[in-house]
């Protein structure tokens, strides 16, 4: 087993750990749809946290040249798949247990939680991309990831349902236009 594959054994856990919590998720609203009211501002938000979790795991392919990890890179590393596993829990409640849930008062109701946890992602993101090599600081990503942790901060403090409407289309074209064009091959 080389260096990168020891790392990433307990990275791939908590993806996957994540992965299965919004899969789990989704069966629930399937399972219990007669009890829980869905809400598609909700569901943007979940199919992003999945969309992320596939991205960081493809994007990482890029860390197995690093021949040797130091403990705190491996803390860096370890970091984003956490935060979006935590978005993963705090995206389902336990829906068994659910008289009746309409998932846009629980989106409503969490939403300071949930997007303040997310407004880690992006900072996160910052601090594991150094492991690549020296980056620059001024570049187009990270004045992507400073405008996402700017709106991510927004929608923590703004309970608006038009603005939360706005902000989960475009996250939607930013994933298709900015994000999906980069998702080409793994070469070894």
């Amino acid at each position: 087993m080389d260096p990168f594959e020891y790392v990433m054994v307990v990275v791939a856990i908590i993806i996957g750990l994540g992965i299965t919590r919004i899969l789990a998720g989704i069966a629930g609203l399937i399972q219990y749809r007669t009890t829980v009211k869905a809400y598609w501002v909700h569901l943007v938000w979940v199919t992003a946290i999945f969309l992320f979790q596939i991205e960081l795991w493809w994007g990482w392919w890029g860390l197995r040249v690093t021949a040797e990890w130091h403990y705190l890179d491996y803390f860096r590393l370890f970091l984003t798949p956490i935060v979006l596993y935590l978005l993963s829990v705090l995206a389902f409640p336990d829906l068994s247990k659910a008289d009746h849930l309409d998932f846009r008062d629980h989106y409503y109701t969490n939403h300071r939680w949930f997007f303040s946890v997310f407004s880690l992602y992006p900072v996160t993101l910052f601090f594991s991309e150094s492991l690549l090599g020296p980056q620059p600081l001024l570049t187009w990503q990270n004045a992507v990831r400073l405008a996402i942790f700017i709106v991510l901060i927004l929608c923590a403090a703004i309970r608006n349902a038009v603005f939360h409407t706005v902000v989960a289309v475009a996250l939607l074209g930013f994933f298709v236009f900015l994000i999906a064009p980069r998702l080409d091959t793994i070469a070894s």
